[in-house]
């Protein structure tokens, strides 16, 4: 009794400190490329719901206030793009509408704010989902510790510790795919209607942000389809009310497919079938996306996950094979359906059908909380071990390896998002993508302001959405950046080149033409930087053009 009331302590302690810490740090992250887009398709998403549902008076009325007051440089008043014809329609809205609403709601005027309160909501939803994680852990293998344990290999990967206070996407989604997993988990026990309500809402905001999404209440349905068979039932209501429930909700919360909604799906699903391949930095050559080997994302995962979690997998997956051929229980059947429809289904979608893939594994962060149930499966079994000093060597072992995950991410702080196992592979910041987000803008553009802290700052760049970027400075600041394309055509003053490394940069011409600023050097590996060059003249010729 009292090792459990301990447990649940520094259970209850753990949860505490993560939540004041995430509470404590959201600041300390840059914009990443793709924040601005997401947001403006989340307002545009609200101004579409308005302008349906208002009368045409109300609606010029509030449209006015919103954009005199907070969005006229965003904005054109009283010319919105229209969903239909936003560039990232086929994207999901799911987080970003709700995210754009409170936005409005809470009158947050200054971009620099707008994009730390985002970081914030990033934050709480992903630690809610890591809670959820917890009790669905604790109901696969019923014991705290074993699903503290899960929740501490989640949250201790560096890259999606990182991921989750700026990626609105991949980490969005991957909390939705744990929350649908839990009410999905319980409902294959229970006939209680919130939680298929539950599992069918979170289902079709899962469906939302990717279409990928529908595995989920594919596996629910499938297990259910196992057991009615194991009964000779062949037709139960509970499937036929999950299908028809998740695309009512996903209908609802979907605004895009309001009209023609048959072919927007259609739409939605060639979009990503067929986005423009991008260049991609793997075992350093450049490759196109489309063209990328079959262990693309196998070695990615492999790389950025810590030594730990993947011989944890390993054992997990001996013994979780090893035990099939014993009497099949509920979890197990659970287990195996999840390693085989999470798991193997999308990789090896993803390897025959020629994908475009690009930014390492991001895409696929969800398959991390299947790594670590099966992993956990090695760890369930260590705990049945009967010899108290081997159990205690390897539990000590265990907290040992968690405490370093922890230490890393402190020592690496910001900048988690380049973490690379140098246990596995050595070097691989030279030889793999880096910043693909622009991140370390934010660093590199408080060092420059350190040194420049008067006058007009005339600048280019590349590699990233550096403009989105100067949205982390003071507002006095941001009024000092002019970019060289707004400038009049007779100046010839100094530029700074702002460019984030990339893609494969010829340094030697860039240093020859210029002068360095400041370069943002991470453990060897220049990351980022700011050059300047005293005319347009040097910069084209540092660029070869």
């Amino acid at each position: 009794m009292k090792l459990k009331f301990n447990i649940k302590i520094l259970i209850a302690f753990f949860f505490l400190s993560y939540f004041i810490l995430g509470l404590n740090i959201f600041k300390s992250y840059g914009v990443s490329f793709d924040e601005e887009t997401s947001r403006l398709y989340g307002l545009t998403n609200g101004n579409y719901i308005l302008k349906k549902f208002l009368s045409e008076e109300k609606y010029n009325n509030l449209f006015n206030s919103i954009t005199e007051n907070k969005f006229k440089d965003k904005i054109s008043k009283k010319k919105p793009t229209e969903l239909d014809k936003f560039p990232d329609r086929a994207y999901g809205a799911a987080f970003e509408l709700p995210l754009a609403a409170l936005e409005i709601l809470f009158n947050i005027k200054d971009e620099k704010n707008v994009f730390l309160f985002r970081h914030l909501i990033n934050f709480l939803f992903f630690f809610t989902s890591c809670v959820y994680f917890f009790f669905l852990l604790k109901k696969i293998f019923k014991k705290d510790y074993i699903a503290f344990f899960g929740v501490l290999l989640l949250v201790t990967n560096p890259r999606i510790f990182a991921n989750s206070f700026y990626n609105s996407k991949d980490i969005i989604f991957l909390g939705f795919f744990i929350i649908s997993n839990f009410y999905g988990y319980n409902l294959l026990s229970s006939k209680n209607k919130s939680d298929l309500l539950f599992f069918c809402f979170f289902s079709a905001c899962l469906i939302n942000i990717r279409l990928i999404g529908i595995i989920v209440p594919i596996l629910i349905c499938f297990i259910i389809f196992l057991y009615d068979l194991k009964k000779k039932k062949l037709f139960n209501t509970k499937i036929i009310q999950i299908i028809f429930l998740t695309f009512i909700f996903l209908y609802l919360i979907w605004p895009f497919l309001w009209e023609d909604s048959i072919n927007k799906l259609i739409f939605i699903y060639n979009h990503f079938r067929n986005l423009v391949p991008l260049d991609s930095m793997y075992f350093g050559e450049l490759l196109k996306g489309d063209r990328l080997p079959w262990h693309y994302l196998p070695v990615w995962i492999l790389i950025t996950s810590p030594s730990f979690i993947i011989i944890l997998f390993i054992f997990g997956l001996i013994f979780l094979i090893a035990n099939l051929k014993k009497k099949l229980n509920f979890d197990k059947i659970y287990l195996s359906c999840s390693l085989f429809f999470f798991l193997v289904l999308p990789l090896f979608y993803v390897i025959f059908s020629n994908l475009s893939l690009y930014d390492g594994w991001r895409h696929f962060y969800f398959l991390y909380p299947v790594i670590i149930k099966i992993s956990l499966i090695s760890f369930f079994y260590f705990s049945k071990i009967k010899k108290s000093f081997i159990k205690k060597t390897i539990f000590t072992f265990f907290i040992i390896v968690s405490l370093d995950s922890i230490y890393t991410i402190y020592k690496l702080h910001p900048h988690q998002y380049l973490y690379f196992n140098n246990l596995i592979l050595k070097n691989g910041l030279k030889n793999f993508e880096k910043d693909y987000w622009g991140l370390s803008n934010k660093i590199v553009l408080e060092q420059f302001l350190k040194k420049n802290k008067k006058g007009k700052i005339v600048y280019s760049f590349s590699g990233s959405m550096f403009p989105t970027s100067l949205l982390t400075v003071h507002k006095i600041q941001r009024k000092r950046f002019i970019k060289f394309s707004e400038v009049s055509s007779s100046y010839d003053g100094p530029i700074y080149y702002f460019l984030n490394n990339r893609d494969k940069i010829d340094y030697e011409k860039i240093n020859k033409y210029s002068d360095v600023v400041f370069e943002f050097i991470f453990n060897g590996v220049l990351i980022n930087g700011v050059y300047k060059f005293d005319n347009i003249d040097h910069l084209n010729r540092a660029l070869d053009k």
